[in-house]
């Protein structure tokens, strides 16, 4: 079995060049990281986890919650994820809370009881339960000091506790900049499908979708507000349950695109014509929304980037021990398609499908 040594000598480079290509624990030239590739190809080598474990005490391991391992949405980021690890040794455990806060406790206790470095995140907790959840999940481990918090990446949301790091989404902003498009198309009936309405992704969007309504001076009506659960089903069952009980409205803004695949399946069943009688958006841009008729108007929000820098910034709270945790703000992108926008042009894509 071919060692590290070995690999050095094949790729004329030192045992700590093929250890920090390895780790990535420092930047390596592009000559001397294709050498070292090239080394480990030729002789097969792998990396022995377990060995490299005992020796440091760590299992290079990071354990990884969303609410749906499935959902086209969060592939995107595990394939970011996997992508920036490539080539470091960590490995990756993928549990999901199926929006369920008592599954999500459950996962992290198997977590942090196992021999994981840290975590990344997507909690599905309430809004107003995010800083108590955070302190909690940042617990240091038994038989860490006082000022060693357990390494913890919140992907989304800011969890308001100093001790997590957050990649965060401007969930209120982007809802009320969707709200804000549908009213400048003259939309003043415009019903709302809202996540679950206590997490922090329901009650934010929603917020927004509030705050754009108030700034218009339009009088908000309680009845055009529908709770889903983020599924293309809830869109479309929310969408014929207004429709059902005669509810007058102009648009539809789904809280996702999920949503508003099932909202447009409801209102194409009943010979609504998009975008002549409704318009519909959504928000994520997964590639479903542009493979129906017509295309979906919404939000880009780069799954991929969030899960490229989640772990990154794990890694660096894993290997840094004075590592700071950070918030960082990732933007948003609209996108204006045929569901609200007749003369808009097509486009479809399966990149990363």
């Amino acid at each position: 079995m071919a060692r590290m040594i070995d690999v050095a000598k094949r790729a004329g480079v030192s045992v700590a060049t093929v250890s920090n290509y390895l780790t990535g624990k420092k930047t390596v030239g592009k000559e001397k990281a294709e050498a070292v590739e090239k080394a480990i190809e030729e002789l097969h080598y792998e990396v022995n986890i377990m060995a490299r474990g005992l020796k440091s005490n760590k299992s290079y391991a990071i354990g990884v919650i969303v609410p749906n391992v499935t959902s086209v949405y969060f592939m995107q980021m595990f394939n970011g994820l996997r992508d920036a690890a490539e080539g470091t040794g960590y490995t990756f455990s993928f549990l999901s809370s199926d929006f369920d806060f008592k599954k999500e406790k459950k996962a992290v206790r198997s977590l942090r009881n196992g021999r994981v470095e840290g975590i990344i995140i997507n909690s599905f907790c309430r809004l107003k339960d995010r800083k108590k959840w955070a302190e909690e999940l940042s617990r240091p481990r038994s038989g860490q000091g006082a000022e060693s918090p357990f390494p913890i990446v919140s992907l989304e949301y800011d969890l308001g506790c100093d001790r997590v790091s957050a990649i965060v989404i401007e969930n209120r902003k982007l809802s009320r900049e969707c709200t804000e498009y549908l009213i400048s198309k003259g939309k003043k009936r415009i019903l709302y499908i809202s996540a679950q309405q206590e997490s922090i992704v329901g009650s934010e969007r929603l917020s927004g979708y509030r705050e754009a309504l108030k700034n218009a001076g339009i009088e908000e009506d309680p009845a055009l507000i529908l709770e889903g659960d983020l599924s293309s089903d809830s869109g479309y069952q929310r969408t014929i349950e207004a429709m059902d009980k005669g509810l007058a409205f102009d648009a539809v803004q789904a809280v996702n695109d999920q949503s508003a695949v099932g909202a447009l399946k409801a209102l194409s069943s009943r010979g609504v014509k998009i975008p002549d009688d409704v318009c519909l958006l959504g928000c994520d841009n997964v590639f479903p929304s542009t493979l129906v008729t017509p295309q979906i108007t919404t939000v880009d929000i780069p799954a991929y980037a969030i899960g490229m820098r989640g772990f990154e910034i794990i890694k660096m709270m894993i290997e840094t021990p004075d590592f700071e945790p950070v918030k960082e703000t990732i933007e948003h992108r609209f996108i204006e398609r045929k569901s609200t926008n007749k003369r808009c042009s097509s486009e479809w894509s399966l990149a990363r499908w």
